[in-house]
């Protein structure tokens, strides 16, 4: 029998928040693969883990799978750790998790802290429904095109911002029509965390008065009505009513479009009934 690929989520700054579910999964496998050996090492002599370590990461991913691969179907159990919080979570765990399936082996996940979920919980934004952007582009054209991603959608965005590339982010918060809230997580669970709250146009100032440390970035929807969504809302709810009742279809776009059931109810009543 292949062995099983763990991957396992370790603390993003605090120590304490590493489950012990975690630590007895690391305990146990043949073999860990971490995205940074030296840094994982320090996690891993406090909770007197002494496993084998190798490591994995976006500058050896393609010649460090054969062998890891190798180990799990000799019948080995491997563990994946990224640098830190949930691995294969913008990180190179997706090659390593691809091939692990492709050998047919299990790929047991093993959850913990994330920085973007940590922000979430405490942003105060909607999280009915929310969008994970992975890290923020750092080229003007891309971030172009990332704002005018982000006034269109009505949904909160949570991304990763490098400390380099802060000044260019803020200049986009800043240009954003909608004015939405932001909130901001700089060095979150560690021993200088920082949470910072307001809105587009004005938090940059406050924002840019620290640039160090890992930040992450929560960004509210656009959730105003436009006239431009009402006239799509109608037409894809003409096309979606050939296959299901209005109720369904108001149902359906609500989610899409982040409003309510009952306002896309009246839209596509009201449309209806103007035929």
């Amino acid at each position: 029998m292949p062995g099983t690929l763990f991957i396992v989520a370790t603390p993003i700054g605090n120590l304490g928040d590493f489950p012990p579910r975690a630590a007895e999964t690391l305990q146990n496998v043949h073999t860990i693969a971490a995205e940074d050996p030296a840094q994982s090492a320090v996690l891993l002599k406090k909770f007197n883990i002494r496993a084998a370590m190798i490591r994995y990461n976006e500058g050896n991913k393609e010649a460090a799978v054969p062998g890891i691969t190798a180990l799990l179907r000799e019948g080995h159990d491997v563990a994946y750790i990224s640098e830190a919080g949930t691995p294969c979570i913008s990180d190179p765990g997706l090659n390593l998790v691809r091939k692990a399936v492709e050998e047919g082996c299990r790929v047991v996940p093993v959850p913990g802290p994330t920085a973007a979920m940590a922000l979430l919980s405490v942003s105060g934004l909607p999280t009915d429904r929310f969008l994970f952007l992975g890290f923020a582009p750092k080229k003007e054209a891309e971030l172009e095109r990332f704002r005018a991603f982000l006034e269109d959608q009505p949904f909160t965005a949570v991304c990763y911002v490098s400390p380099h590339h802060m000044k260019e982010f803020v200049a986009m918060l800043e240009n954003l029509r909608h004015d939405p809230d932001v909130v901001v997580g700089r060095e979150l669970t560690k021993l200088h965390e920082e949470v910072i709250r307001g809105k587009a146009h004005e938090i940059g100032a406050r924002i840019l008065s620290n640039v160090r440390g890992e930040f992450t970035v929560a960004i509210a929807g656009n959730r105003e009505e436009k006239e431009t969504n009402h006239t799509l809302i109608v037409s894809k709810g003409e096309e979606l009513m050939k296959k299901f009742s209005l109720k369904d279809t108001a149902s359906i776009l609500s989610v899409i479009y982040g409003l309510t059931k009952n306002k896309v109810y009246d839209m596509l009543l009201k449309n209806k009934e103007n035929k």
